[in-house]
């Protein structure tokens, strides 16, 4: 509903196909795996892919999990389009797909408690990216900035297969209590150097931005990375 209202029912339609509901209280709710749109902005060179994470997110599970259904209905949005080769590909996804470096904490004589939020099904939702061409994952969740380049290769590779940036955002807007200590609300700006990714060419500039934990901090760029094409 709140997506439907956000956007308006004709740009709601257009941009989650898969969606049929007719949003009355007594009819069938979509599937999970219905939850996905890909957009094409030719004029921009831009194209973004959002999947759903959240399937199985309730107030006891908060770990992410993509579908094998999931990446079917994004790969058939994607076949229907003709898009131009030097079209910079993103997905955009709640859950991170990699762990992030937290401590393991003994938790009574049970273990230890470790991260338990990543997509569950990560490796399958990061080979599927890197065959259709994706250059970049932006995600959240973490409330922790993060930014990696990773590259899965197997028997059934190509000979060349370009990293996927993955670049976890912080968070710009939640209480000091959401936060690691001394972490400070932070985004990221990134501009795009090239449409084409080169090797040995820069592709993309990322800028870290953060709030200091003091009340009279102001916005301050912290890093800035220009990565390479491949």
């Amino acid at each position: 509903m709140f997506l439907r209202n956000f956007y308006g029912a004709a740009l709601f339609k257009e941009l989650y196909p898969f969606v049929t509901w007719d949003f009355s209280i007594m009819s069938a709710r979509p599937e999970p795996s219905d939850l996905v749109s890909v957009r094409l902005d030719e004029e921009q060179g831009l194209l973004f892919a959002s999947f759903n994470s959240c399937v199985y997110e309730t107030e006891q599970h908060h770990y992410g999990f993509i579908s094998q259904p999931q990446q079917r209905k994004v790969a058939t949005l994607l076949d229907q389009l003709e898009i131009p080769d030097d079209t910079i590909r993103v997905a955009v996804v709640h859950h991170h797909i990699h762990p992030y470096p937290d401590f393991a904490n003994p938790v009574d004589d049970t273990g230890h408690w470790i991260d338990m939020s990543t997509i569950r099904d990560g490796g399958l939702f990061e080979r599927f990216l890197e065959r259709h061409g994706f250059d970049l994952v932006l995600h959240g969740h973490k409330h922790q900035p993060q930014l990696r380049e990773t590259v899965v290769r197997d028997r059934h590779s190509g000979d060349h297969i370009k990293p996927l940036i993955v670049c976890g955002a912080g968070s710009c807007g939640v209480v000091q209590s959401e936060l690691e200590h001394s972490t400070g609300n932070q985004y990221q700006v990134m501009e795009f150097l090239n449409r084409r990714r080169m090797p040995r060419t820069e592709f993309v500039k990322m800028e870290w931005r953060e709030l200091a934990v003091h009340p009279d901090a102001e916005w301050a760029t912290t890093r800035v990375w220009n990565i390479l094409g491949g």
